[in-house]
């Protein structure tokens, strides 16, 4: 019986096949959704795909699960969504486009954008061009931003996401100068995030900080949480505040309250 040795239009068939069904694994076989962010004058436009942004977030799958046609298999987050079956980018498609957020700031939705296909909240950026080094407060003021825009959007991945990029900036460049009062304003009472903002203080704060807080922000629970906190860690040690952000695992991540997976296991 004679073999059949495989030609170069067979491996190229296989590869084909292969990258369809990678490209239909990451959800990435449909047109991407066009998202217009920021105001009118300075909008600007992102293009995300309708299964990974209803992975990561259910303000987004609540929209999309009012699109589609019934009877639509595939599923993320619970939700039905709508994907072809085959990626031929030669074919013209017609581009889903959910209403615009004039309320957000592009810059800080371009961390969205990127985490949900990477898994990793970029918030560094260069310097400018008359300095030498890029402007490290200004970074805590995105990341503030950028937990708060994940609320926004109910993005439990994402706000877990940044939450770690809090953790690990203050590891490389130590602790903020200030508390972060739209992040406490925007976040829920007894939550995660509101623990991390009280372990900053306590860990890396000086005394005058603390009354400064006191004096500034008026939210009783967050007060609540900070003053239990000072009382129980205030005299800790250098080494021991190393530790303790240094083996935090989920202990600042919303998921633990809502039974979701962590963000590390969509990736």
């Amino acid at each position: 019986m004679a073999v059949r040795k495989r030609s170069a239009d067979d491996s190229d068939d296989t590869s084909r096949s292969v990258r369809r069904k990678s490209i239909a694994t990451l959800g990435l076989s449909s047109a991407p959704r066009q998202i217009n962010v920021g105001k009118v004058d300075e909008s600007k436009p992102f293009y995300i795909h309708d299964r990974i942004l209803a992975k990561h977030s259910a303000r987004f799958a609540a929209l999309i699960e009012t699109e589609v046609s019934p009877g639509v298999k595939i599923q993320a987050r619970g939700v039905i969504i709508k994907a072809d079956e085959d990626c031929k980018s030669e074919m013209p498609v017609k581009r889903p486009h959910s209403p615009d957020l004039l309320d957000e700031d592009p810059d800080i939705f371009n961390l969205f954008s990127t985490f949900v296909y990477s898994g990793h909240v970029c918030s560094e950026t260069g310097g400018n061009l008359e300095e030498e080094e890029p402007d490290s407060d200004a970074e805590w003021g995105r990341l503030a931003d950028a937990w708060v825009l994940g609320r926004n959007i109910e993005s439990t991945s994402f706000m877990d996401a940044v939450a770690d990029a809090f953790v690990a900036k203050l590891q490389r460049d130590g602790f903020p100068e200030h508390l972060f009062a739209a992040l406490i304003e925007a976040s829920p009472e007894g939550s995660p995030i509101r623990q991390l903002q009280a372990d900053i203080v306590t860990y890396g704060c000086e005394p005058e900080t603390y009354a400064e807080a006191f004096k500034q922000i008026e939210d009783v629970d967050f007060l609540r949480t900070l003053a239990t906190t000072l009382g129980m860690y205030r005299k800790a040690t250098k080494a021991e505040a190393k530790g303790h952000f240094e083996q935090c695992g989920c202990r600042y991540h919303s998921h633990v309250e809502s039974n979701e997976p962590c963000y590390k296991t969509m990736f």
